[in-house]
């Protein structure tokens, strides 16, 4: 169990960066200060409804 969480964050923290540097590039260069809003403030409410459950 804990090595499947060990390898869960590491892919997360290999993922996440590469993810957002793609989807950052694909954004206009005047929508990004809203994507990058929407994408803080729907992490912070997963993470809360996660812990939650």
């Amino acid at each position: 169990m804990i090595a499947v969480e060990g390898l869960l964050i590491t892919c997360m923290g290999i993922f996440n960066p590469i993810n957002a540097t793609e989807r950052l590039q694909r954004t206009p260069a005047h929508h990004a200060a809203r994507v990058l809003t929407a994408w803080s403030v729907s992490s912070k409410l997963a993470q809360a409804i996660l812990m939650v459950v």
